[in-house]
């Protein structure tokens, strides 16, 4: 599996997706970049596409003809040639519910209609990193010490780089829950609440506090819940760090 950042212009992506115009936008960006796209329009043919052609990753929309994305990485990862190519899924549907479980049969990460380039190569760039250098950028995200800004920073660029950055935490809560990992949830919302105390995210923080309360009662249903919320404030929030940056 190639690394981006190692060969950007060497990369093979398999774009599926029954809407021309996705195709069109998408492949557009990608190729803008130097990457070699390859097309699939329904869900046969992505799995097709995917085992003959060997893109280094996919994206996938959820809602195709014939076979929907879930079955896709679903037979994707029961074939050794394809169960380990990372698959991004383009969805409108962003809900903790569908994520989850999209999660369990092994989708790596989403995007969501409609995109801009760089949120494409942002998902392109970390969906293509290991787990550990995935873990490193979710670790940078949170706040290492809650006393005082990172040196050189100002407090309020942080704070919109930290809203901003969000969605690598959605993803590590969206992949515990998935997995059912208590502990390991729980000490990433230990850490969640220390940033949003420190960047005074008071609603994030009541809402991620009874998301915690239900993982304790083991209420995944509720925690997921919560952090569908969680979710829907940072996207509020992002679009207004947007507009003042």
């Amino acid at each position: 599996m190639k690394n981006y950042q190692e060969k950007e212009s060497g990369l093979k992506v398999l774009i599926a997706d029954d809407d021309p115009v996705v195709r069109a936008a998408l492949g557009g960006m990608l190729e803008n970049q130097g990457i070699t796209v390859v097309f699939a329009t329904d869900g046969n043919s992505a799995i097709y596409t995917a085992v003959t052609d060997s893109p280094d990753l996919i994206f996938l929309d959820l809602i195709m003809p014939q076979i929907d994305g879930f079955e896709v990485i679903s037979q994707l990862r029961k074939m050794r040639k394809t169960r380990r190519i990372p698959v991004v899924l383009v969805t409108g549907r962003t809900d903790a519910t569908t994520l989850v479980e999209a999660m369990k049969i092994g989708a790596s990460d989403f995007i969501c209609k409609p995109f801009i380039k760089s949120e494409v190569i942002r998902k392109l760039k970390f969906a293509l990193m290991n787990k550990r250098q995935q873990h490193q950028v979710m670790e940078a995200t949170l706040l290492q010490n809650s006393s005082q800004a990172p040196n050189g920073v100002s407090y309020e660029r942080q704070r919109q780089n930290f809203i901003l950055n969000f969605e690598s935490i959605y993803l590590s809560m969206l992949r515990f829950i998935a997995e059912k990992d208590t502990e390991g949830m729980r000490q990433l919302i230990t850490r969640f609440l220390d940033s949003l105390r420190f960047y005074e995210l008071t609603l994030v923080r009541e809402k991620t506090l009874h998301m915690l309360g239900a993982i304790s009662s083991d209420d995944w249903d509720g925690a997921v819940d919560s952090l569908e919320f969680i979710y829907s404030l940072f996207q509020d929030l992002r679009r207004s760090a947007v507009v003042r940056a």
